[in-house]
């Protein structure tokens, strides 16, 4: 589908991937922000608060939707232009983002959707439905790019009408299970202010590995050209994988935690997250122990050239250090969040970019480009020891 879509296509799809990901980084912010007071205030019996989460929830849910929906199309050019978007691959990022900005409603809704259906036991039925439409964007890509050429209409177009079943499914599960029942009025502001302070660390989660990596390769093609760009690139899509499992062992822990916090099951909350934390330990250390002994072969998996691939295989063990404490940090924080403490949480999730940021900007005029490198592994242990 690349040579469909063209260098220009692809590219501009990965340059204004961090725009969309912004989107659905403050629709799962709002979905779990409020999912956690659900699933606690159902654990206290309180039902009348649960319903009032989800009707706020999706009060949020219209007014970011409408802000994302007008705010880009008045700035559209200068949000392309920091991006780094250029030529014919601004052209082509402006025309997705016409249609991801233009049809907000659809990405939000089943970021703030879905959590409400983990947290009321619908963990398996979402599941199923997240796969059902992983497998229908990847078929309507092929058939919308491939058989008719649409090109990155096509592409734009493939990712709606898959996000678009998603709404369907969640619509079909609420009315189900009754999540939206008439209730007293409802404090919009309190209940607002209560989702939004655990919601700004989930969208902490989705957001700061993206900072980092922007920054990362900011520097990194400022000390050492594009084969260090190129490095971290290969290098960082590898480890997104095995982040996005150890954030799943703190998503799929978090309803559980939660429940047991509201109905005062401490000693079931305490098995929950150490069994959560040992999960994630052990899928960190089977990780590394098969991406440390790969490492030579990496660089062939992206075809790069053999001064890259060796970059490549001097540099992951130093990525591959602080895979334990990201682990760690990451179970850590899904507990603070799932019980009302999510300014503990902030530091777990946002330590990391603030200091790596600051760093960037001072050591690495002084020492090597390893030190680039290095730098993100050590603030990931200092978080976690945080």
């Amino acid at each position: 589908m690349g040579n469909a879509l063209g260098d220009a296509g692809v590219s501009a799809i990965n340059i204004v991937f961090p725009a969309v990901a912004l989107t659905f980084a403050l629709g799962s912010g709002i979905g779990l922000g409020g999912a956690v007071i659900w699933s606690i205030e159902s654990g206290r019996g309180n039902l009348e608060k649960a319903y009032k989460s989800l009707k706020v929830a999706l009060i949020l849910l219209a007014l970011v939707s409408l802000i994302i929906t007008i705010v880009p199309f008045v700035w559209m050019d200068e949000i392309l232009d920091v991006l780094g978007a250029r030529g014919d691959v601004a052209s082509y990022g402006k025309i997705y983002l016409w249609y991801m900005f233009g049809a907000t409603i659809i990405q939000l809704s089943g970021s703030v959707f879905v959590p409400y259906e983990r947290n009321n036991g619908g963990v398996t039925y979402a599941t199923y439905f997240m796969v059902i439409v992983f497998i229908m964007n990847s078929v309507l890509d092929y058939v919308l790019i491939m058989i008719f050429p649409f090109g990155i209409h096509g592409a734009a177009i493939a990712t709606l009408l898959s996000q678009a079943v998603t709404i369907v499914g969640c619509i079909y599960y609420v009315k189900k299970h009754q999540m939206l029942k008439l209730s007293k009025p409802v404090n919009v502001q309190k209940t607002s202010l209560k989702i939004m302070k655990i919601g700004i660390a989930q969208f902490g989660i989705k957001m700061s590995p993206m900072v980092s990596i922007f920054f990362m390769n900011r520097y990194s093609l400022y000390y050492g050209r594009a084969l260090a760009v190129s490095t971290i690139s290969c290098i960082e899509f590898i480890l997104f994988f095995v982040y996005c499992v150890l954030q799943g062992v703190g998503a799929g822990a978090q309803p559980l935690m939660s429940r047991f916090y509201g109905e005062r099951r401490f000693t079931d909350f305490a098995i929950i997250r150490r069994l959560s934390l040992f999960t994630a330990l052990f899928l960190a250390t089977v990780s590394i122990v098969i991406i440390f002994v790969a490492r030579d072969n990496l660089g062939n998996l992206f075809g790069t050239s053999d001064e890259a691939a060796l970059e490549i295989a001097i540099a992951t063990p130093v990525f591959l250090v602080g895979m334990f404490f990201y682990a760690y940090s990451r179970i850590c924080s899904s507990a603070f969040y799932s019980t009302e403490r999510a300014p503990l949480s902030y530091v777990c999730i946002y330590a990391e970019s603030i200091m790596l940021i600051v760093l960037l900007l001072i050591i690495p005029r002084f020492y090597s480009l390893t030190c680039v490198w290095c730098y993100r592994k050590f603030l990931q242990h200092v978080s976690a020891f945080i």
